[in-house]
């Protein structure tokens, strides 16, 4: 069964309440241009509290502005852009200070076991970080990239040599329809062939420097770059004329369309957002939708996005970690050296939460009479199980990362996955 994810901002806002919704970006991108008295911003007393409309308005040319009104107010685009980017980066510094989520920990696995398209439509580089963190090998910082588009290194820019990025296999598709911080392009005027930059920064949970800087050792390739930053309007012919990202959406629209089960996480399925609406509504052609949020409120309008001769079910899940606890695979990881038959299966969320004192104790959640190996070699300080292989990430935390030879089972012991890398 192909199960397609679609992420809204209250997805971030379950890993850490440091992540603002949509209500309170509004108010933080007002606050940080007046901290920085960018008092040009054009109608912001007016559109304080509705950042779609702000940036609509300040990206669209209006016909009963003048030119150089229009070019005033494009400009501020761009200021506000850049304020976005400082306050998401901010935010997620914060999350970044804190332990990583037991769930998201699960999540991701499951997204990578099952080769997952994973639909974003936030800014920030919370999926990235979780990625690298619970998927990268102790040895090699393989598997963790996420990206099928292509994005191009800053480096390309550099005369002095090229760089074209990993070359590695990705651990699942990550589609960010909006755009991200880490993303930066030559803006709205940008031929349609414009390359997308990504920056990649600091890699796995650890805070990030503020814009630029935290994008490159050489922060002079950022300069005539503006965030890729697209509000969440119901108009934006403006931005899809890049063909990057227009590949983006057309990957959606096929992940759609080819999965049985859409999954919505912390999306609120505004009424305005009539993009989403039509590419949910006309390329999805499975029957079920599970709605995952704090309230009803959001499956009620998923409802209304399909026709009423279409028989979709949309179920309602309160809070990630239910679902994630409840939804997901009954997938258990254990030892395939296990000849005796008495080492330990757990699922991945057990040994993301339960495996603190096992692994302290120096011995694998896995394989309970197998004594670990604390190492820093490779990319990573870690322990290495010397029986299953299996990698224990942290200092004075540990949870599961991925072992060479394990293999996950599910409930009647057939064979889910399986990682032997």
């Amino acid at each position: 069964m192909s199960i397609a994810y679609l992420l809204g901002a209250g997805f971030s806002r379950a890993v850490s309440d440091h992540m603002p919704v949509m209500n309170d970006l509004s108010k933080q991108i007002t606050e940080h241009l007046a901290d920085r008295q960018f008092g040009n911003v054009p109608r912001v007393e007016e559109f304080s509290n509705d950042f779609e409309a702000w940036m609509t308005y300040l990206s669209s040319d209006e016909p009963w502005l003048t030119e150089s009104e229009n070019l005033r107010n494009r400009a501020a685009f761009y200021e506000v852009s850049a304020a976005v980017a400082s306050v998401i980066i901010g935010a997620q510094n914060r999350v970044f200070s804190e332990s990583i989520p037991a769930w998201l920990t699960t999540l991701v696995h499951e997204w990578k076991y099952s080769s997952s398209t994973v639909i974003s439509f936030n800014y920030d580089e919370i999926v990235e970080a979780a990625v690298q963190t619970a998927l990268r090998d102790a040895d090699e910082p393989r598997n963790t990239n996420v990206y099928p588009l292509p994005l191009t290194p800053p480096d390309t820019r550099f005369p002095q040599g090229l760089s074209f990025g990993s070359s590695g296999d990705l651990a699942f598709h990550l589609l960010k329809l909006h755009g991200s911080v880490n993303w930066h392009y030559s803006g709205l005027d940008a031929p349609t062939s414009d390359p997308i930059y990504l920056f990649s920064g600091n890699s796995g949970w650890t805070p990030r420097t503020e814009y630029p800087s935290h994008q490159s050792a050489r922060p002079d390739l950022l300069v005539d770059k503006s965030p890729l930053i697209v509000p969440p309007t119901s108009v934006k012919t403006a931005f899809y004329g890049n063909k990057i990202l227009r590949a983006a959406w057309r990957l959606a629209a096929s992940a759609l369309e080819s999965a049985h089960e859409l999954h919505v996480i912390g999306y609120s399925a505004p009424e305005s957002d009539l993009l989403v609406r039509a590419l949910i509504g006309t390329q999805f052609s499975g029957s079920k939708v599970v709605c995952v949020n704090r309230t009803d409120s959001a499956a009620n309008k998923i409802r209304d996005f399909f026709p009423t001769n279409r028989e979709v079910v949309v179920e309602s899940v309160h809070g990630v970690p239910k679902y994630v606890q409840d939804f997901l695979p009954d997938a258990w990881i254990n030892c395939v050296n296990n000849s005796s038959g008495d080492h330990q299966s757990e699922t991945i969320l057990n040994l993301a939460t339960d495996s603190n004192k096992t692994v302290a104790r120096g011995y694998c959640t896995l394989c309970r009479s197998s004594s670990l190996a604390p190492s820093t070699q490779g990319q990573l300080p870690h322990h290495r199980c010397p029986c299953c292989s299996s990698m224990w990430r942290g200092t004075t935390s540990f949870y599961y990362v991925r072992g060479y030879a394990t293999v996950a089972l599910n409930g009647n012991g057939q064979s889910l996955y399986r990682t032997n890398q």
